[in-house]
């Protein structure tokens, strides 16, 4: 038998190494084996209402069980609890712009859309509060319009047509901080990060006419925008939570992408996901 470490309130947990395991609870009523119902057992055993979201994603496993037994050590008021790796996929509105120069000019040009973007995050929790993460994810997203561009040069008018149509694949590495409104209930939060973009282009091309003083020449040609974007990322947003660990989430994410020469891409997301 071994004892787990952090015995709080007079609680203690023990370890028989056995193939698998056997964990039991001790309390001034004597030893008791967690079995099938081990959270019930967890929550008459600990008697704080305040841990029984943390029992409820409990599993029988010497970290799980660590960290449960830390945390009643430890535990001056409630807060929200999460598990140690979440996962949210999520679904959203996308505001976007790309910018970059006109081919075969010194002239910028922005074309701006918007689409439904698509994407997930994983969380893993660094801290014994469960306050602060780091994330993994992949969002979709898609940019197809047009502008129309009027400029000077040479002493030549120029009238030029351009379009764009990309889906971007974004893969965004961030770290989030976690604030409680109400534990258990409502969180908001704080991220920042580095964001790596690979577009896919469909087409890229220019439409465009050259007016002289007696003259007017046509052309239309394709062009090639940058293979990859990458940048600053950030958002804002909170959480509601449903039951245990699963929750709402309801957030903005703004990236601003650069590429090669003066080619930048930006987005705004504002986004709905289901936590857990």
């Amino acid at each position: 038998m071994e004892k787990l470490p952090h015995e709080a309130g007079g609680v203690s947990l023990w370890r028989l190494n056995a193939k698998p395991a056997i964990f039991f609870v001790e309390t001034v009523k004597g030893l008791e084996v967690l079995e099938e119902d081990y959270k019930e057992t967890l929550g008459t055993a600990y008697g704080n209402g305040n841990l029984l979201p943390l029992v409820a994603i409990t599993n029988k496993s010497e970290l799980s069980l660590n960290y449960l037994s830390e945390t009643a050590k430890n535990l001056p008021s409630p807060r929200t609890f999460t598990k140690l790796l979440t996962l949210t996929p999520w679904v959203a509105y996308s505001s976007q712009s790309v910018e970059f120069l006109i081919p075969d000019s010194t002239v910028p040009a922005k074309i701006s859309g918007s689409s439904p973007s698509f994407g997930v995050v994983g969380e893993l929790f660094l801290t014994f509060k469960r306050d602060l993460s780091v994330g993994l994810g992949v969002t979709w997203s898609q940019l197809d319009n047009q502008g129309f561009f009027t400029y000077a040069t040479n002493q030549l008018r120029y009238e030029s047509d351009v379009f764009v149509d990309f889906s971007l694949i974004q893969v965004p590495l961030t770290v989030r901080y976690y604030y409680d409104l109400s534990p258990n209930r409502y969180r908001i939060f704080a991220e920042a990060g580095y964001s790596y973009g690979m577009p896919s282009y469909e087409k890229a091309g220019v439409f465009q006419a050259e007016i002289g003083t007696n003259s007017i020449i046509t052309s239309s040609k394709t062009f090639q925008l940058t293979d990859t974007y990458s940048g600053f990322i950030w958002g804002v947003g909170v959480e509601k939570y449903l039951s245990k660990h699963r929750g709402v989430a309801l957030g903005l994410r703004h990236a601003s992408l650069g590429g090669i020469d003066d080619e930048s891409f930006n987005g705004l997301n504002f986004y709905l996901g289901f936590k857990f």
